[in-house]
């Protein structure tokens, strides 16, 4: 399974553990690792938490790969600006 990154904090409405008087849901933080260890989300899972389709209307997770590419190429605009 691909790994992704979380780039805006959220709760994860559909991990939850019930406790009594409702549920505790799984909070990720900008940056953590989604999913989180024994969590197997589908493909629909990951489009909703990657698109605008979600509670909170905008992208959650990023792909790792696509987070190493954008990383790559801010680093290559920094350097050629000459901020390095």
């Amino acid at each position: 399974m691909s790994t992704y990154t979380v780039i805006k904090a959220f709760d994860d409405l559909q991990d939850a553990i019930p406790v009594s008087g409702g549920s505790f849901y799984h909070h990720y933080e900008i940056g953590d690792a989604y999913p989180r260890d024994g969590l197997e989300p589908d493909a629909d899972r990951i489009a909703e938490l990657a698109g605008p389709d979600n509670a909170q209307g905008t992208p959650l997770i990023m792909s790792d790969a696509v987070a190493e590419a954008t990383q790559a190429l801010e680093a290559a605009k920094k350097e050629a600006d000459g901020h390095v």
